[in-house]
């Protein structure tokens, strides 16, 4: 009766262990672009060059949060 109830209890928590371990994901790395003006289309191009020429890609490998002043220096912080 011991190893009855053994393996039911092995056969319900299966699923949950199987679930978690395929919902774990790796980190991704994630960069912050910090700029006082407004995004300027050369720039940025010239900033995504840079981290595919380092072999990141975002969205792929890579998260980036990009945060614009636009002018405004007080915003910055």
């Amino acid at each position: 009766m011991r190893r009855r109830e053994f393996l039911v209890g092995v056969c319900a928590s299966a699923p949950f262990c199987l679930s978690t371990v395929q919902a774990q994901e790796a980190a991704k790395p994630v960069v912050g672009y910090l700029n006082g003006g407004s995004p300027f289309p050369l720039t940025l191009d010239a900033f995504h060059r840079g981290l595919g020429d380092e072999g990141f890609a975002e969205g792929r490998n890579v998260t980036i949060e990009f945060r614009w002043a636009e002018g405004n220096y007080n915003r910055l912080p």
